[in-house]
């Protein structure tokens, strides 16, 4: 499988500026200096999220997956379709806690 350090590393490193096409990548950095790092995880649960159906769907080589990932198509991640999504990403601690440790049980 794809280990998900092979895509978000990139986004988060470079604050998506090499994935996104670059009016949404503007938009996500205005979001960012308005509401700080949280949005950042927004963006990446809500590019999951839209991208989704051609991941599932398509069930593309790992190649073919990062390619996609890395430089996301503008269709898909148009400005206002991904802060729209975004927001409707709701994170909770608590959530976020209990997955990371169910990672970690994987992981052992």
């Amino acid at each position: 499988g794809c280990d998900a350090l092979m895509y978000a590393t990139p986004w988060f490193m470079t604050l998506f500026t090499l994935s996104l096409p670059w009016p949404t990548a503007l938009r996500v950095w205005d979001w960012f200096v308005y509401r700080g790092t949280k949005v950042l995880f927004r963006v990446a649960l809500a590019v999951m999220d839209l991208a989704a159906p051609y991941l599932l769907d398509a069930c593309p080589t790992i190649a073919e997956l990062l390619g996609f990932l890395l430089h996301l198509p503008s269709t898909l991640v148009a400005p206002d379709a991904l802060v729209a999504a975004a927001v409707r990403v709701s994170i909770d601690e608590r959530r976020i806690a209990k997955l990371t440790q169910a990672v970690e049980r994987q992981q052992q």
